[in-house]
């Protein structure tokens, strides 16, 4: 054996290795080598050991390829998840935004008086969209002074307008001077009396959740107080309208 094919048989043997470790990493059958090229491998037959080499490179090609188009395939479906996200977002602001604009106008439409963004209507269930500022200043002097923050929270928690609640809070309290019981403002009784509660803003929010009750949700302020105060209902919805008149124009 000359030392060409000394050479030849010892690159056979590599190769036969790789195309061996090449098979076992990408394919869980067996490696079939045919006779021809392990005669090349054995003999040093030049010719077929260069193709079998061009074909083990042309695979090894053909898996980078493979690879780069998974690659790809995985960016491009980044991209589509993004994008459909992103347009899910723009399509629940543009409703969020619908919403509003269908809120502004009902307030608007059932409004007695708009100052700003501030409307004076006496549907209970329409949101004044006074501010905290706006609250306090109606509060100050008051037994609710410094409640502003309860108020906001309860109109936009519960839809429940904020100057009607206040208004209620003034006449059943004289305004917040005159207690049912412990932070009591609006004559609240239960099965056992007088109600009590841990702090003035439990009571505003209480308030909140009962005129969500179906006992006075969607009323007018006159079938509100036909529940609320049977015997004087027509008085009492006079006095809260005026209230909430002038708590209005104080800002």
């Amino acid at each position: 054996m000359n030392l060409k094919q000394k050479v030849m048989l010892g690159s056979g043997f590599l190769l036969l290795s790789s195309l061996f470790i090449w098979n076992m990493e990408f394919t869980d059958k067996e490696i079939s080598v045919p006779d021809t090229v392990m005669s090349a491998i054995v003999f040093g037959d030049t010719n077929t050991v260069e193709t079998v080499e061009a074909e083990v490179v042309f695979n090894d090609s053909l898996i980078s390829n493979l690879e780069t188009t998974m690659q790809g395939a995985i960016l491009d479906s980044s991209s589509a998840f993004v994008k459909e996200k992103e347009e899910e977002l723009r399509i629940e602001k543009e409703r969020q935004l619908e919403l509003e604009r269908q809120e502004r106008e009902k307030r608007l439409s059932q409004a007695v008086k708009v100052k700003g963004n501030a409307v004076l209507s006496y549907n209970p269930f329409v949101k004044s969209g006074l501010t905290v500022e706006q609250y306090n200043k109606i509060l100050k002097g008051t037994g609710l002074e410094g409640c502003g923050q309860s108020y906001y929270n309860m109109e936009n928690n519960y839809n429940i307008n904020g100057l009607f609640a206040l208004s209620v809070a003034f006449h059943e309290s004289g305004y917040g001077r005159h207690r049912a019981n412990t932070n009591n403002f609006y004559g609240m009784r239960g099965s056992s009396g007088w109600m009590s509660f841990e702090s003035p803003d439990s009571n505003i929010q209480y308030f909140g959740k009962l005129m969500n009750k179906p006992l006075y949700k969607g009323k007018s302020i006159e079938n509100i107080g036909k529940v609320y105060c049977p015997g004087t209902y027509l008085h009492w919805a006079e006095a809260v309208k005026s209230m909430m008149r002038n708590s209005f124009n104080k800002i």
